[in-house]
């Protein structure tokens, strides 16, 4: 094997190391979360802003899920109506990366959401 392969090794692993930093950052005003509501049936996600603290918990305003005929990419959109709750800081699983924009103002996020019932 050459020097390059395990170079690109090494690089490949530092990225996925600060992405996983990112996703793991304490939970600050105007972050992204991926917040889990949990009935007695099943766990669904959704992702939403951190707009303030309010005592213990947190302010969240939430982006609605758009359906696409591209599976690899979830784009999200903010719903006509403001969709906001406040969560408990344990019911909010990760921290996110700013999105990306996508056309007509769509956002998306660089990472995957396997294993999360977004």
């Amino acid at each position: 094997m050459n020097r390059s392969f395990y170079q690109n090794i090494v690089q490949e692993r530092e990225i996925q190391d600060r992405e996983e930093n990112e996703l793991n950052q304490e939970v600050k005003q105007m972050k992204w979360v991926l917040v889990k509501y949990t009935s007695k049936k099943n766990t669904k996600h959704y992702v939403g802003r951190v707009t303030r603290r309010v005592e213990d918990e947190w302010k969240v305003k939430f982006l609605k899920r758009m359906s696409t005929k591209r599976q690899d990419t979830i784009r999200f959109d903010w719903p006509p109506t403001d969709d906001i709750d406040t969560v408990n800081e344990a019911d909010i699983a990760l921290t996110l990366p700013e999105p990306l924009e996508y056309r007509r103002g769509l956002l998306y996020f660089n990472i995957l959401f396997d294993g999360f019932n977004i």
